[in-house]
């Protein structure tokens, strides 16, 4: 016996250590007021059933329970309408009411078969799933109820769930199917879950279903993937924890917060409501959405900081910070941003003639793309003595990009025709290559350094001229 409780718990732990600080938490403990379905709205607030009986419950984000609303026929699904009200399915009244977010109730739909569940789409229509008859029904406002979906592996459907291209998800309560409707009609299983189905929901390409006598929740890829055991040991209790090792008490109802990083369970036996937090970490991309150069002297340097910060709970990884405009110069183009963490990028702007300049960065993300308008620009570039915060005198910039392999660019300004010179030295102060040597012409240059005949190491360059001499850093990386 002693021996089979180890070996036991030597698989959850090896089963459980992956998963990165996701755990299961109690947020009510029961036996409360609710045991059934969820729905949750923009401020975190969520909604809770309790079927054979006549009443939703309210949780706010940190716990605190109420009686929301009474008067139903067994509540059973939920969902909040994209008018922001509360809609009920009433399985034993036959129909739906309406709650809004001051409580007041009233019946949107009546004279149905059995409503066991409700989502809706982006254009606002209502979907109905009757549990008994095995069909779908649609509802638009000012139209009659109408059928939308009959067979196709329909048995017992409750669960119903849009995600953000309307593609519909069907829970069978009977039999433990998953379905995907595409809006053309197609319709195909991507899950299986042994035993009765509870609830499912949607959060970033997953959908999350309660396997309500398997006391465990299951994750199945959206696009038809596959699934998996995401939580729950499959023995019934009250146990937080680990993801696998955690234990449920017939698991139902389930939803997702607005971020989808969190699950949130009611045990129909236990009649709590728990919690599983940090799913689908995600980054967030965060900066400015415009640049102000405003005036600027042509042929002189103006720079602004650009900071991105990444707000999500996954790594941000920019793949390229780009303008088609030569006049502007970046000095990064690329990083990878951990959660909590920043990445301060300098935009360098140099007009060379007078007139309006109007361009925006493109910043390409694992989370797509992100355009940042560079304004000011589109107002004035003018030709004056004297301009805040721009180059007067020599001015040498960091080279780009750094660390290089094995090619970089070395841009500097001088402020009148004189002979100069820029030289490259090793970590010794060696000089391994002379760059320029000799009368050059005022105002901005640039220069190409190829360094594929060094090997890896840090390399100054330095420029020198009229009295002046500045050294800068860069790092060769082969």
């Amino acid at each position: 016996m002693i021996r089979t409780a180890l070996y036991i718990f030597s698989i959850i732990f090896l089963l459980t250590s992956g998963n990165f600080g996701q755990k299961v938490e109690t947020l009510v403990q029961g036996p409360s007021t609710f045991n059934d379905g969820l729905a949750i709205d923009k401020s975190g607030n969520i909604y809770a059933s309790r079927y054979y009986s006549s009443t939703v419950t309210k949780i706010t984000p940190d716990g605190n329970t109420e009686i929301f609303a009474n008067g139903f026929s067994d509540p059973n699904g939920l969902a909040i309408g994209p008018d922001g009200n509360l809609y009920v399915t009433n399985a034993g009244g036959g129909r739906i009411d309406m709650v809004t977010p001051d409580g007041e109730k009233s019946t949107v739909i009546s004279g149905l078969t059995n409503p066991t569940g409700v989502a809706f789409d982006s254009n606002g229509k209502m979907i109905i799933a009757h549990y008994q008859t095995s069909k779908l029904s649609s509802y638009e406002a000012g139209s009659e109820v109408e059928t939308f979906m009959t067979g196709n592996g329909l048995n017992g459907p409750v669960g119903i769930v849009f995600d953000e291209n309307d593609n519909l998800y069907i829970g069978n309560f009977n039999n433990g199917k998953v379905l995907r409707r595409t809006p053309d009609g197609t319709v195909s299983e991507i899950g299986d879950l042994p035993g009765w189905l509870g609830f499912i929901t949607y959060s970033n390409g997953y959908v999350y279903a309660t396997a309500f006598q398997r006391n465990r929740i299951y994750k199945i890829g959206a696009d038809g993937s596959g699934q998996e055991v995401f939580a729950g040991s499959g023995y019934a209790g009250k146990r937080d924890g680990d993801l696998l090792a955690a234990t449920f008490d017939g698991p139902n109802g389930i939803v997702a917060s607005s971020t989808g990083d969190t699950l949130f369970i009611s045990d129909f036996e236990s009649r709590s409501l728990r919690m599983i937090t940090g799913i689908n970490p995600q980054p967030s991309i965060t900066s400015v959405d415009s640049i102000d150069f405003g005036e600027v002297e042509i042929n002189t340097a103006v720079i602004k900081s650009l900071v991105f910060t990444n707000d999500g709970s996954a790594d941000l990884e920019i793949s390229e910070i780009a303008t088609s405009d030569s006049q502007f110069e970046i000095s990064q183009k690329s990083g990878v941003i951990k959660p909590g963490d920043l990445l301060e990028v300098n935009i360098t702007f140099t007009p060379i003639a007078e007139g309006s300049v109007t361009e925006s960065l493109v910043i390409t993300s694992n989370i797509g793309t992100k355009e940042i308008l560079l304004i000011g620009t589109g107002r004035s570039v003018v030709s004056v003595k004297e301009s805040d915060g721009v180059a007067r005198g020599f001015l040498v910039m960091q080279n780009y990009p750094n660390p290089f392999n094995p090619e970089t660019i070395i841009r500097f300004h001088i402020p009148e025709a004189s002979h100069v010179s820029l030289n490259v030295y090793n970590a010794l102060g060696q000089e391994v290559k002379s760059l320029i040597s000799g009368f050059t012409s005022a105002g901005w240059r640039t220069v190409s350094f190829n360094a594929g005949e060094l090997s890896s190491g840090i390399y100054i360059y330095k420029l020198s001229g009229s009295g002046f001499t500045e050294s800068r850093q860069m790092l060769l990386l082969k």
